[in-house]
C-alpha cells in the first residue's frame, strides 16, 4: 500500500508538472529544462518552491476611491525581504486602512496638497498587516528609495513635514531630503533630514554597502545642506545650486561624508536618479543631465556635447570614500524624455554593470557593440558598460511604434548569467508575429537576454485596460509582483477613472535563480 501511494503521488506530480512547465505562450529558443533528471526537475519545479516561499496569487485594491485627485495611492517600490514580507512604499492621498497612527495623515482626503509618504506591509500571501504614513512628501517621477535592513528596512524620499524625533531637524519651508529606518513591527527606529533654508533638497534612490553603511542619491537647489555631521566633497570651490549629491551615511543615521557635483553652469536635471553600489563598493548614479560636468570631473569617456542644453543620460562612479572615479554620457544627439529608470544591476562579473530605459534615439559612438538594432522613437535599451564605463553591449528592444513604456526591473537569471527586463509595451516590439497586446494599451512583457544582450526567450501578458504598471519585483517563489493602475487613459492625471492596486500572478515566463532558505542554498537550473 506504501509503494503504490508513492507511485500515485509521483504519477500526480508528474502530471502536474507536464502540465504548468511548459507554458504554451514562451517563445524560447534557449531554455535548458530538458537537460534536468527528473528528481531534479521534481524538487526545483514544485516541492522546493512550496516549502521556501508562499506561492499564493493575490490582488490587493485599496479600500478607498479617487473623487477628484488620480493619486489615491501610488507604489513606487516594491521588496520582498528574507522573512517573506512584502514591503510597498509610495504616496497616499488618503488614510491608508489599517495605520498604525490613525492620527498621523496629514491634510485633506483627496486632495493635491496631501500627498502622504506610505509604507504597507504584506504577508507573503498578500494579507496587509499594517500601513504607516510619515509626512508629506514632494513627489518627483519615482523618487523614492526603499531597501533591507537587518531589522526591517531603510527608506528615502523629498520630505515636506517633518515626523518624530529625528535626529537632524527639518528645516521648516522647503523641501528636505528624508532618510528613515523602519522597524518590521512598523515604527521608526531613526529617521533624519538634510534641509537648508535657502532652497529644496530631494532624495531619489537609495543603497547599501557591504558593511551595512548607507547610501543616498539626490539633488540640491539650495547650495548644499545647513547641517552635515561629516566631511563636504566637491571639485568646484563652491557647492553651486542645483548640484546632484551622493552621500553616505552610517546604518545609525549619522553622515559619513556627501559629494556634491554638478554641470559648468548648473543646469542639472535628476543627475542621481538611481544609485547602486558593486560587489567590490564602487558606488555607480545614473541620471540626466543637460550639460558636461564642472573641469573637475575629467575622468570621462564620452563627454556631453555642451553645444545645447540638451538632456543626456549620465552614470557616474564614486568610490566608497565619496572620491570621484569617472563618468559617462550615453549620447544620442536628442533631449531624453524622463522615463522611470531602473536600478543598474551587477553582473556575473565585479564592476560590469547593466543599464537599461527607453530612449529617444539611437546612441551615438555604440554601433560597433549593437547586437539588436533601434527600431524607432523611444525605444528600450539594454547597455552592458564595463569596470571603466566602457559599453560591452547595447540592444534595443522596443518596435517601430513610439514606445514610451520604460524597462522597470532588471535582475539576473543564475541559469545561464544571462538577465531578466520587465517592461509595458505600447507596441509591438516585432519579435515575431504573435504580439497579443492592441497599440497603444500597456501589454506587459518578461524578456530573457543572455550575457552578451542576445534575446533568448520572451513572454507577454495583454491588458484590456490601461493597466500601466508604476513599479516591479520578482517574489522568492517566481512569482511577478505589480505596482499599476488601471483606468481609462495611460496617464492617469486626465483619467475619467483610475484604480491602483497591488498584484502578484505567476511569471509571464519561467524564472530560474538560486533559492536560499534556512535550511541552505539550492542553486537553480
Amino acid at each position: 500500500m506504501k509503494s503504490r501511494f508513492i507511485y500515485l503521488f509521483l504519477g500526480f506530480t508528474i502530471g502536474l508538472c507536464l502540465f504548468f512547465c511548459n507554458p504554451s505562450d514562451l517563445r524560447n529558443s534557449g531554455d535548458t529544462r530538458s537537460e534536468a533528471s527528473l528528481e531534479r526537475l521534481l524538487w526545483q519545479e514544485f516541492i522546493r518552491p512550496l516549502a521556501v516561499c508562499d506561492t499564493t496569487q493575490f490582488e490587493y485594491e485599496p479600500a478607498y476611491r479617487s473623487v477628484t485627485v488620480r493619486e489615491a495611492l501610488t507604489p513606487i517600490q516594491i521588496i520582498q525581504t528574507r522573512d517573506k514580507s512584502i514591503y510597498v512604499f509610495g504616496i497616499s492621498t488618503f488614510k491608508p486602512e489599517k495605520n498604525l497612527d490613525a492620527d498621523a495623515f496629514i491634510g485633506t482626503e483627496d486632495s493635491t496638497t496631501s500627498r502622504n509618504a506610505a509604507l504597507f506591509k504584506f504577508t507573503a500571501n498578500g494579507a496587509l498587516e499594517w500601513t504607516r504614513t510619515i509626512g508629506l512628501a514632494n513627489t518627483a517621477g519615482n523618487a523614492i528609495g526603499l531597501i533591507e535592513s537587518d531589522s526591517g528596512v531603510y527608506l528615502t524620499f523629498s520630505a515636506s513635514s517633518s515626523v518624530g524625533s529625528p535626529l537632524n531637524n527639518f528645516i521648516s519651508g522647503f523641501t528636505n531630503v528624508a532618510v528613515f529606518h523602519m522597524a518590521k513591527d512598523g515604527s521608526i527606529l531613526w529617521n533624519t533630514y538634510f534641509g537648508s533654508n535657502t532652497g529644496n533638497n530631494k532624495a531619489y534612490s537609495i543603497a547599501k554597502l557591504s558593511n551595512g553603511d548607507l547610501v543616498v542619491g539626490g539633488e540640491t537647489n539650495s547650495n548644499g545642506f545647513s547641517s552635515f555631521t561629516g566631511s563636504v566633497i566637491k571639485l568646484s570651490s563652491t557647492i553651486p545650486e542645483n548640484a546632484s549629491f551622493v552621500m553616505r551615511l552610517k546604518p545609525t543615521g549619522t553622515g559619513t561624508w556627501v559629494h556634491f557635483f554638478a554641470g559648468s553652469t548648473s543646469t542639472q536635471i535628476r543627475t542621481v536618479e538611481k544609485v547602486s553600489v558593486s560587489s567590490t563598493d564602487t558606488i555607480y548614479t545614473y541620471g540626466f543631465e543637460r550639460e558636461p560636468l564642472d573641469v573637475g570631473y575629467n575622468q570621462v569617456v564620452q563627454n556631453h556635447t555642451g553645444t545645447t542644453p540638451r538632456k543626456e543620460f549620465l552614470i557616474a562612479q564614486f568610490d566608497s570614500d565619496g572620491k570621484y572615479l569617472r563618468h559617462t554620457f550615453l549620447l544620442s544627439g536628442s533631449s531624453q524624455a524622463s522615463p522611470i529608470l531602473p536600478i543598474p544591476k551587477e553582473s556575473e562579473i565585479a564592476n560590469e554593470m547593466i543599464f537599461a530605459g527607453v530612449t529617444s534615439a539611437q546612441f551615438v559612438g555604440l554601433d560597433s557593440v549593437r547586437v539588436r538594432n533601434y527600431q524607432g522613437s523611444y525605444d528600450q535599451f539594454v547597455i552592458k558598460l564595463n569596470s571603466t564605463l566602457n559599453a560591452s553591449y547595447v540592444t534595443y528592444l522596443g518596435g517601430p511604434g513610439a514606445d514610451q513604456g520604460s524597462i522597470y526591473k532588471i535582475f539576473q537569471d543564475s541559469r545561464k548569467d544571462g538577465y531578466f527586463v520587465f517592461s509595458p509595451f505600447l507596441f509591438d516590439p516585432g519579435y515575431d508575429t504573435s504580439f497579443p497586446g492592441r497599440a497603444g494599451y500597456p501589454t506587459l512583457g518578461l524578456i530573457r537576454l543572455d550575457s552578451t544582450g542576445n534575446l533568448l526567450e520572451y513572454g507577454f501578458k495583454a491588458e484590456t485596460e490601461f493597466n500601466v504598471p508604476l513599479t516591479y519585483t520578482d517574489t522568492c517563489d517566481g512569482g511577478s509582483l505589480i505596482g499599476y493602475y488601471v483606468g481609462d487613459a495611460i496617464d492617469f492625471s486626465i483619467a475619467k477613472y483610475a484604480k491602483f492596486r497591488l498584484s502578484k500572478t505567476r511569471p509571464q515566463i519561467p524564472i530560474y535563480r538560486t533559492y536560499q532558505d534556512p535550511f541552505g542554498q539550492y542553486p537553480g537550473k
